[in-house]
């Protein structure tokens, strides 16, 4: 894991706060390996905010060592936060649907509903990303990271 933690952090000085648009953005000269590991991320998804978000604080926890996906309730506790996040792209509601759908119920408030669907798609970018650094790590096996 020191490997893959080391290369999170790496990954990490290529994301940058854009202050004036309130978003995270990818560095314009950031490497294509992490270029790639952003696209993985997005999996079929077009560059979306929410999503850098999400790429952000993955690379955060395991930076941290931490082995599981960051506690969405720490990260985004507004409800403001959670609605926007459902508002940005009309297909977000499916993430909200599975994960009802694999506790066997659907919550009862709307924003319990949405809180889980938000944290299924946190997940989801946290497994993706954590998954891309161990293969790099593995590939760079006898390698330092900078420059991976």
């Amino acid at each position: 894991m020191h490997k893959v933690q080391s290369i999170a952090a790496e990954a990490n000085t290529f994301l940058y706060r854009d202050t004036q648009q309130d978003k995270v953005l990818p560095q314009k000269d950031a490497p294509q390996w992490f270029t790639d590991l952003c696209h993985h991320a997005h999996g079929d998804m077009l560059p979306d905010d929410w999503r850098y978000e999400f790429i952000q604080d993955s690379l955060n926890s395991l930076e941290n060592d931490d082995e599981n996906p960051p506690d969405l309730n720490d990260l985004y506790p507004y409800t403001a936060d959670r609605l926007n996040w459902l508002a940005s792209r009309l297909d977000r509601h499916g993430y909200c649907d599975e994960a009802a759908e694999d506790m066997g119920e659907s919550p009862k408030q709307i924003l319990d509903f949405i809180a889980l669907g938000m944290d299924r798609e946190l997940r989801e970018v946290f497994d993706l990303i954590r998954e891309q650094l161990e293969e790099i790590a593995d590939e760079n096996i006898d390698e330092e990271p900078a420059g991976v």
